[in-house]
């Protein structure tokens, strides 16, 4: 992947966790699961659009693929998928990412910087879709952290 888009996932990474939403960003363990979690959300994401686009022979990168694939299936527009929650994102799509594989390079990167943040598998992703937090729910959209 590296060759192909001039960087790889340990760069896509680091440009994932410098774009954490604000209200995200205090102390606490609710806080540092909400954002390990959704730091795994976009990360996960990113991956399977990079595979997607790769299946479908389109030469885009990650959350790229994804927001196009949105607007081939559904015709929204772009703004109103960038508005969307990281979550309805994914399940918008579930079907066309189910059985797509993750690159080497991503299934790496995640059993060694995010897996020991937050448990679950490449292959088995659906646990980051799921509120860990006792007591909180995932954003609804990047920047709100709600309380069940």
């Amino acid at each position: 992947m590296k060759n192909e888009y001039r960087f790889g996932y340990d760069e896509m990474l680091i440009q994932i966790q410098a774009c954490v939403p604000d209200s995200q960003k205090g102390d606490g363990l609710p806080m540092t699961m909400a954002r390990a979690q959704w730091i795994s959300q976009v990360f996960v994401l990113c991956t399977l659009g990079n595979s997607l686009a790769r299946d479908k022979g389109w030469r885009l990168w990650g959350m790229d693929a994804i927001e196009y694939a949105l607007m081939r299936r559904y015709s929204w527009p772009l703004e109103t998928i960038r508005e969307m929650p990281i979550r309805d994102r994914w399940l918008a799509l579930h079907e066309e990412l189910a059985d797509l594989q993750w690159d080497e390079e991503a299934q790496q990167v995640w059993l060694a910087k995010i897996e020991p943040v937050l448990p679950g598998a490449p292959g088995t992703d659906y646990d980051v879709w799921r509120s860990d937090a006792p007591g909180f729910q995932l954003p609804q959209a990047p920047g709100y952290l709600v309380v069940r």
